[in-house]
């Protein structure tokens, strides 16, 4: 059993829950977004600086307590350069490159959460590996590179299914030839009614990203 309401440890869950919290009021209009198909809030543009730390800091929890699972999956050995797009507090960016130590690893995002990845990242000792590239990948024609890897981390549900399209395309137009496109996401089953966590993500997604969704395994391959 892992100590997650406990604070000052990687199990702990506090600000993810603390995200919730503010989540709870949002999920209180579900019916209204279920009859209307659209989205009760942005939390993509969010001007509320307590929402937007909040939500950094709930991913940062999320991300150290599950996040890790992603190295049992990735055999990056003979990489060298890797891309985390949407990268957000930077936390797989510690994980990964102690996992892999000739690893070049470059963090895009906005300029407000390459903020809070570099604060965490100062103290990982790992800094001198770890690049910055200041990014919107709605507007960005490029994402720059080519990398070995393009990683995508929780990025599609936020957005509909053409905005992912065109990510993709952009992943991969900056990618060496032989690289690859890691997506990690919450799929769904075929029947888009399980499993159990994925599908309350899902009504999640439709409350805070206008046009965002869970997808399949299927429709994201």
């Amino acid at each position: 059993l892992k100590p997650v309401l406990c604070t000052g440890n990687d199990c702990s869950m506090n600000r993810l829950l603390s995200l919730y919290r503010i989540w709870y009021k949002t999920f209180s209009r579900l019916e209204e977004a279920v009859r209307t198909n659209s989205a009760i809030e942005n939390a993509n543009e969010q001007r509320d600086a307590n929402y937007y730390t909040t939500f950094i800091e709930g991913m940062t929890d999320y991300a150290q307590y599950r996040g890790r699972d992603i190295l049992n999956y990735l055999d990056l050995t003979e990489r060298t350069s890797f891309l985390d797009v949407g990268c957000g507090p930077g936390i797989y960016a510690s994980m990964i490159c102690k996992a892999y130590p000739n690893l070049e690893y470059t963090c895009y995002d906005v300029a407000p959460a390459l903020e809070i990845a570099r604060t965490n990242l100062q103290r990982e000792g790992i800094r001198e590996r770890i690049h910055f590239r200041i990014g919107d990948y709605h507007n960005d024609d490029l994402f720059g590179g080519p990398y070995d890897v393009v990683f995508l981390s929780h990025v599609f549900h936020q957005e509909s299914s053409d905005c992912c399209l065109k990510i993709a395309q952009k992943a991969y137009s900056s990618l060496v030839s032989g690289g690859i496109i890691v997506v990690q996401a919450m799929f769904l089953n075929n029947d888009e009614t399980s499993p159990l966590y994925a599908s309350f993500h899902d009504l999640l997604t439709l409350l805070i990203f206008p046009g965002g969704r869970n997808y399949t395994f299927q429709e994201t391959e």
